[in-house]
């Protein structure tokens, strides 16, 4: 059996190990031309690294990035309001929480492969599921035994399938992203810290040695573009100064600019032998730090259920999507919740949201996590 996927993503290329490791053949198809270092950083979280595990690349992932023991949640002036530690989900999975370079995480999943088996500038524009077809932007067509869409929230693959409306929600939030080489001081070498101020919010972590990964958000209904040439960062003259520090000192050709959205979730993940993963299937906004997590863990439960049901494949994507759709669903609508409270715009709301977090024991903020880790 040879797999197909659309996208070489993290959720892409994870599934892609997973079932080369069971002996199962992998053809993955990249829309780009060619894989460009975006500067964004990347929480992988004690579920994401319990698959890294199993698949033999923790130690590799360990090494690039940087351990994250705690999470805090502060206002604008970096003054905490809600933390928890992490040590408790060390402890139970013996496995850590490490933030770390997209790309560094990118070229780790790539050097998993032979030559061949990713092949980049492949757009997928058709399927022709009558014939098992794949049509690609330059022409080309090709067979399919199995198809994975693993293309992202505007994915061609779930276009095809899904016979239903779906829709893409704009959480009405714009987010810039950087990373810039800069040294954190000591207490927060190894926390990830959001501040939460007037509607808008602002995340940062060390990433390894030399950089932090960094995330600014505020409430707005415009494009990206129209953000161009313009002094965006005002908006985050109330924070911190290490919060302006950091973005200062980020040069504007590398901060990524894009509006928040979600995929409102969806009944059904596959038709036949094609099926969803990742943001394809369950898009979500970052609030939570899942996104990735989450293609991850699907990547290793769909690997599993390919290799069981090799003869009734669409019996394994069903009893695939039965064992993922509820946990997604829940962290979709979590994250979607986080969001909007974190961007309370009045003085009132904002003083009870602020005294909510502090009155939070840490346990309730551990058992909710709990939900999160476990696979």
């Amino acid at each position: 059996m040879i797999v197909s996927i659309i996208g070489a993503g993290i959720g892409g290329l994870s599934l892609g190990i997973a079932l080369k490791q069971q002996g199962i053949g992998v053809k993955i198809y990249e829309a780009a031309s060619e894989f460009k270092q975006v500067g964004a950083g990347i929480i992988l979280g004690c579920n994401a690294m319990q698959v890294y595990r199993k698949l033999g690349i923790m130690e590799t992932l360990m090494e690039k990035g940087n351990p994250i023991h705690r999470l805090s949640i502060t206002n604008h002036e970096l003054n905490t309001l809600s933390s928890i530690s992490l040590d408790y989900f060390v402890k139970k999975y013996q496995v850590g929480n490490y933030a770390i370079h997209r790309a560094d995480l990118h070229q780790v999943l790539l050097s998993q492969y032979e030559d061949g088996e990713v092949i980049l500038n492949k757009k997928l524009t058709k399927l022709d599921v009558a014939k098992n077809q794949m049509q690609f932007e330059d022409g080309e067509k090709l067979s399919y035994q199995v198809l994975i869409g693993a293309d992202g929230i505007h994915s061609r693959v779930r276009k095809e399938i899904i016979e239903k409306e779906y829709k893409i929600r704009s959480a009405g939030q714009m987010c810039w992203r950087g990373v810039v080489d800069y040294r954190l001081p000591s207490e927060y070498q190894n926390e990830f810290r959001e501040a939460w101020g007037r509607s808008s919010r602002v995340g940062l972590g060390q990433i390894n040695e030399k950089q932090v990964y960094w995330f600014a958000l505020i409430t707005s209904t415009d494009s990206a573009a129209s953000f161009e040439g313009k002094n965006w960062r005002s908006h985050f003259d109330g924070y911190d100064p290490l919060v302006k520090e950091l973005l200062a000192k980020t040069p504007d050709s590398s901060v990524h600019t894009a509006g928040i959205t979600d995929l409102q979730p969806l009944e059904h993940w596959y038709s036949k032998n094609v099926c969803l993963i990742g943001d394809a299937a369950h898009a979500m906004t970052p609030n939570m730090g899942q996104g990735a997590g989450q293609s991850i863990e699907d990547a290793l439960a769909l690997a599993r259920y390919i290799t069981n049901h090799k003869k009734q494949i669409e019996k394994g994507f069903q009893e695939f999507q039965q064992y993922r759709i509820k946990k997604v669903k829940q962290i979709v609508n979590n994250s979607w919740r986080i969001g909007k409270l974190a961007h309370v715009n009045s003085s009132p709301m904002i003083t009870l949201r602020n005294t909510m977090m502090k009155l939070t024991p840490a346990s309730a903020s551990r058992k909710a996590m709990a939900k999160t880790f476990e696979i």
